[in-house]
């Protein structure tokens, strides 16, 4: 099979694997929002679903992801959105989808990341590069970890944090790489500093 071919089977399979999980996340909101009354039990049941299905888009994201960048593509920085809300928004997601991990996931936003806190575009490098830093650390950790998702401002960069307690080895995961390889494209950096994992990406290219 040629580079080409392969290329375009697995952007059939990214495609087909997108569909059914679409359609689980529109039942699981139509559910939320039928007539019929849920208990407690039942709402978190279907919200964990719901929840499930946005890491199944995470790691569908990343197979598309990691297929422009080995095609040496820069996938082009398009949606809005505030660093604030983006960052929990997915964590609280994710902290539904790893419920049984029972983490105590917290955001932080500096003064100066919020200063500024409107994307006007790239709102979604921001999402999967958060998304990525969750799930590798709550996949990994023991029941009980404290996790801390982290957005500052620094020497014109955006810096997306994490800290985390109770994690076992065995690296950050690939979605981390990926991520971090997405970032160096776009001329930023990665890393590990005072024991948190940390992505940053340059200013402009969300302006």
């Amino acid at each position: 099979m040629t580079i080409g071919a392969a290329g375009e089977t697995l952007s059939r399979w990214i495609h087909d694997l997108k569909a059914p999980v679409t359609a689980v996340e529109g039942y699981t909101q139509l559910l939320l929002r039928s007539a019929t009354p849920l208990d407690e039990k039942q709402r978190r049941f279907i919200e964990g679903i719901g929840a499930s299905c946005k890491v199944l888009f995470i790691l569908i994201g990343n197979l598309k992801l990691e297929q422009e960048l080995d095609q040496d593509n820069l996938p082009a920085p398009t949606e809005f959105g505030e660093i604030d809300d983006i960052l929990r928004s997915t964590a609280r997601q994710l902290e539904r989808a790893f419920a049984s991990k029972k983490a105590v996931v917290r955001v932080t936003c500096s003064p100066e990341a919020l200063r500024d806190k409107s994307l006007k575009r790239g709102a979604e490098f921001i999402e999967r590069t958060a998304a990525n830093l969750l799930v590798a650390a709550l996949h990994t950790s023991d029941e009980g970890a404290e996790v801390t998702l982290s957005a500052d401002r620094e020497n014109g960069e955006i810096v997306i944090g994490l800290t985390a307690t109770h994690v076992a080895p065995g690296g950050p995961g690939r979605g981390f790489e990926l991520s971090a390889r997405l970032a160096e494209k776009c001329g930023g950096r990665s890393g590990v500093e005072d024991g948190r994992l940390f992505i940053a990406f340059p200013e402009e290219i969300f302006a």
